[in-house]
């Protein structure tokens, strides 16, 4: 039984097809977006560390987050002003 396929078909295919692709498109976010919001989260961290070792300047635990920390930022961005 040979398959047959007529405009209608072809046609619901496309549509359907680049419905879908405008949709993936509006829906995820881009890689430069993801790098940004990913860039404000680990910068957010840095903070919250700096604002606790102002109370604990000598905590070791606080000293080696922020530095795992600023390594990130900087793997993730290295012209960050944090890299320097």
């Amino acid at each position: 039984m040979p398959l047959t396929f007529n405009l209608a078909t072809i046609w619901a295919a496309l549509v359907g097809t680049a419905t879908g692709v405008v949709y993936m498109f509006n829906t995820f976010a881009s890689a430069a977006d993801v790098e940004r919001i990913e860039v404000r989260l680990i910068k957010a961290d840095i903070r919250e560390v700096r604002a606790e070792l102002r109370e604990y300047p000598d905590d070791e635990r606080l000293l080696e987050e922020l530095e795992e920390l600023i390594d990130e930022l900087c793997t993730v961005k290295p012209d960050d002003r944090e890299c320097r």
